[in-house]
């Protein structure tokens, strides 16, 4: 009977262990390669460390998203690069950027508004694009001490830049604010509400569960709202693959699946309210004194296409005229150095494409702006 019981146990230990075993190895991957949150040294606030979920910068007022101000912090594993330990700091305003005191005489400012591709948080603050124009008009022999902010918030679009603007951007005494114009900035913010919020106990510390949780309720979300967002990835993974490339009508297919992002910039509905938030814009501009600079970053399907489909820049080329502001069209940089690696993923640049649109818009700013001595800095060309 011992016996007996002893071969039952040992079974019963083996069935467990083989079931056991696999989950524990699926939490130590994901433990391992999952994007995590950790607290930097003497955090002014507190803050929950954890997973990709965790709203570790973010935080929503009334008028939506902000950042949240005196930030500390590390991320670890970034899905989009190759940086393993990537700090994030905000200043009193909130912005990814050193403290803005008052304005001496020799200072010129810019002011950056935009989303993730203007945050920068796969990136050290060093190499996103914003501190390369910074760097490259401080190469300038002059007088003049060039400081570009970087006045950003993930997933937000361009009625929220303005809002942002109004807040807090106009304490900072910008001479030029540039927006930097993404093709799904006339959308509204998008995301999944309450997929990080109320975490059972598993959730907060197993990364496997939590990886499942958020999958599934994506797929419930979608279920409900009849809604996809990302129906152009599939659409790309699974029919027209790399038809874009040199097929017009295929590229458009995309386009139309990617309305609820960035394909809404082929909407013309779109453009009727950008151009309410451009006449707000200028407004601000004619109050407050200080000149508008719009660049438009393109889709990497406009950069890597064998053909050229700009209906958003002309759009936007058309629209920034009417009131005025300064263009610059990134595209046509972009398409000439489609040879090399440029984006992360479909909208974010790599290393070498942020020293490579901060040294453009460094220039295009010292001939448009006539700045001081009209010299523009000296390219060098970085890293991938």
């Amino acid at each position: 009977m011992k016996k007996k019981s002893a071969k039952y146990f040992f079974r019963l230990l083996l069935f467990s262990a083989s079931f056991i075993l696999p989950l524990l190895i699926a939490e130590i991957f994901y433990r391992n390669h999952a994007v995590r949150i950790i607290k930097g040294e003497n955090n002014k606030f507190h803050l929950s460390e954890g997973d990709a979920d965790t709203p570790f910068l973010v935080t929503e007022s009334a008028r939506g998203r902000r950042l949240i101000p005196n930030a500390n912090i590390i991320i670890r594993n970034h899905p989009f690069s190759e940086y393993d330990n990537i700090s994030v700091m905000t200043n009193s305003l909130g912005f990814r950027d050193e403290e803005i005191t008052g304005k001496k005489e020799n200072e010129f400012r810019i002011l950056v508004l935009g989303d993730s591709i203007v945050l920068g948080d796969y990136l050290p603050v060093e190499k996103v694009f914003v501190s390369r124009i910074e760097h490259y008009l401080n190469q300038k022999q002059n007088s003049v001490n060039y400081q570009v902010i970087n006045a950003s918030v993930a997933d937000i679009g361009i009625k929220e830049e303005i809002d942002l603007l109004e807040e807090s951007g106009l304490s900072t005494k910008p001479d030029i604010v540039a927006v930097a114009f993404y093709l799904n900035d006339g959308r509204p913010p998008w995301g999944f509400p309450g997929d990080s919020e109320n975490k059972s106990l598993l959730r907060r510390y197993s990364y496997l569960v939590q990886a499942i949780y958020r999958e599934f309720l994506i797929r419930q979300w979608i279920s409900i709202k009849g809604i996809d967002k990302a129906k152009w990835v599939s659409l790309l993974n699974n029919k027209i693959k790399d038809g874009w490339i040199d097929d017009r009508r295929e590229f458009m297919e995309l386009v139309a699946a990617a309305e609820l992002d960035w394909g809404s910039a082929w909407k013309d509905e779109t453009w009727s309210l950008i151009g309410d938030q451009f006449k707000r814009l200028n407004r601000l501009s004619q109050n407050h004194g200080f000149k508008v600079l719009i660049a438009a970053f393109p889709v990497k399907y406009q950069v890597e296409a064998d053909f050229l489909e700009n209906f958003p820049q002309t759009k936007l080329a058309d629209l920034t005229g009417k009131y005025g502001f300064t263009y610059l069209d990134l595209l046509p940089l972009l398409r000439k150095n489609k040879d090399r690696e440029l984006f992360y993923d479909h909208c974010h640049p790599r290393e070498f494409a942020n020293d490579l649109i901060g040294n453009e818009l460094a220039q295009f700013m010292t001939e448009k702006y006539g700045f001081p001595d009209n010299n523009p800095p000296v390219f060098d060309p970085g890293s991938n």
